[in-house]
């Protein structure tokens, strides 16, 4: 989803979720975070904030959220953690959070450090001056390198593997 969203407040952004398709782009690549068969979109912000505008990016596999104006907004990570925050000085990453290190690749293999610790308050590091955060989010795809049973066992037909996703967000400290 593209374009302004309504309201400034709290934000649940929800999806249709991730689609498989018969596709011979699957078995050419030989990894779906490359095949264009997988598909995830936004399909809805509630209420939806005129703050920011969301999509999906990167073949399905990677979200961007852009703030506008003088707006904060936070990304909670997978243990509903601050992992990311766009303000007007930029965009933020807290290193505490395990999600910064699980994002770092496709399917989660990089072990965060002793000292990232969804508890523990965050520490903020800067990524970029501007108003648009982009990562990798393994709430968006299907996290295997094989496909689902359901597509093992019937290829031909087109299935919905995760539905839906939900992505938290606050938007100027209203939790979502």
């Amino acid at each position: 989803m593209r374009g302004k969203l309504g309201r400034v407040g709290a934000a649940t952004v929800l999806a249709v979720g991730v689609m498989l398709t018969p596709s011979t782009a699957y078995a050419h690549s030989g990894d779906p975070s490359n095949a264009s068969n997988y598909h995830s979109e936004v399909t809805s912000v509630r209420p939806q904030p005129s703050a920011v505008d969301i999509e999906v990016i990167d073949v399905g596999t990677r979200l961007a959220l852009t703030v506008h104006g003088t707006h904060t907004v936070v990304v909670q990570g997978y243990e509903n953690e601050q992992y990311l925050r766009i303000d007007p000085g930029g965009v933020w990453e807290n290193t505490r959070s395990p999600a910064t290190y699980l994002n770092r690749d496709r399917y989660a293999r990089t072990q965060p450090p002793t000292e990232a610790d969804a508890r523990a308050v965050p520490m903020w590091q800067q990524a970029s001056t501007g108003h648009t955060a982009r990562w990798h989010d393994h709430r968006i795809h299907w996290m295997s390198t094989q496909p689902p049973p359901m597509v093992r066992a019937d290829p031909d037909r087109p299935h919905t593997i995760i539905d839906p996703w939900q992505i938290p967000l606050q938007v100027d400290g209203s939790p979502v």
